[in-house]
């Protein structure tokens, strides 16, 4: 079972003298309606357990999909799209793929097969029809032509699926943030030093890509393994992780739904909630209709989130 989980990097504010709390005007708040879905969001409206396991030659089902509350995570979900697994009792995932709206990515529609650590094949299974795109991994103990022909099957059961509702178009909403995240830009135009940081703050390079992720879910998450900007400075005064999500203020109720979720006073923040997670408290905001998570905290680390968020707000 493939379980996506908020991985929070440790970001540091340090060998920074206090400062008084900023003054800022909020972006009020704007109700979000979560955009709608290919499928209506069911996964089972695409496949039937038994024709997905007569194409994969084996026996499948679908397996749970623990869904992050978080903006990498829903990534998916913002640009329309679904996530979907399936898998035998006892494996592995069989089939794990995203189906977004076609026009939602660019990326080219992968086809070659590689080997993996575990000796199976992994394939990519991704096909577009009807204006929906599928793209995922098959991996399976099979080999050769036998593994193009399972990949082939599924194929040609999403085309089928596709063909026979209508297709969803992403939605736009008004003042988002453009989705991925410029993280280079905001490294470059964040003035770093006024927040008692070094003039040369830049993204973290070295995450390189996740290859065992679908093609579209590297093209939106920007080509990062992980959906979030990592903002290093050799100083380390300032050293800021963040997540965001262009219209993502659909989820502030799953938000505030966490345990331990708790809202406090910003000024100069429409809505800040703090959370407890292990290892320490992640934060919240909702600005306007954005999301911007961080896991920077207390008085002295406004300044900085106020400078992602105002240059988040300036590229929209």
């Amino acid at each position: 079972m493939r379980v996506f989980v908020t991985v929070l990097a440790v970001a540091m504010l340090v060998g920074c003298a206090a400062q008084p709390t900023p003054t800022r005007e909020p972006v009020e708040l704007i109700d979000v309606a979560q955009p709608a879905q290919v499928f209506g969001g069911d996964c089972s409206a695409m496949f039937t357990d038994v024709a997905l396991s007569e194409a994969l030659g084996q026996a499948v089902s679908p397996l749970d999909w623990q869904q992050g509350v978080d903006p990498e995570s829903l990534l998916v979900e913002q640009v329309g799209g679904i996530h979907c697994v399936w898998g035998a009792l006892d494996t592995s995932p069989v089939l794990a793929v995203v189906v977004v709206p076609a026009s939602a990515v660019t990326v080219p529609e992968e086809t070659v097969c590689v080997g993996t650590m575990i000796s199976n094949t992994s394939c990519p299974v991704d096909v577009t029809a009807n204006g929906t795109r599928l793209s995922g991994v098959v991996t399976a103990d099979f080999e050769g032509a036998d593994s193009l022909a399972r990949v082939a099957a599924v194929e040609a059961l999403f085309t089928a699926s596709a063909n026979a509702v209508a297709p969803v178009v992403p939605t736009l909403i008004a003042g988002a943030w453009a989705n991925p995240i410029d993280c280079a830009g905001v490294a470059e135009n964040v003035d770093w030093v006024a927040l008692g940081g070094s003039a040369d703050v830049v993204p973290d390079d070295t995450l390189g890509t996740d290859v065992y992720a679908s093609a579209v879910e590297r093209e939106l998450r920007g080509g990062r393994v992980l959906g979030w900007c990592y903002l290093y400075s050799p100083g380390i005064s300032i050293a800021p992780a963040f997540w965001a999500l262009g219209g993502g203020a659909w989820a502030r109720d799953a938000v505030l739904a966490q345990d331990g979720a708790t809202v406090v006073d910003v000024p100069g923040l429409d809505l800040v909630v703090e959370t407890p997670v292990e290892g320490g408290t992640t934060i919240d905001i909702f600005d306007g209709v954005n999301w911007l998570r961080s896991d920077l905290r207390g008085p002295e680390t406004y300044p900085v989130l106020f400078a992602i968020t105002d240059e988040l707000d300036a590229g929209v």
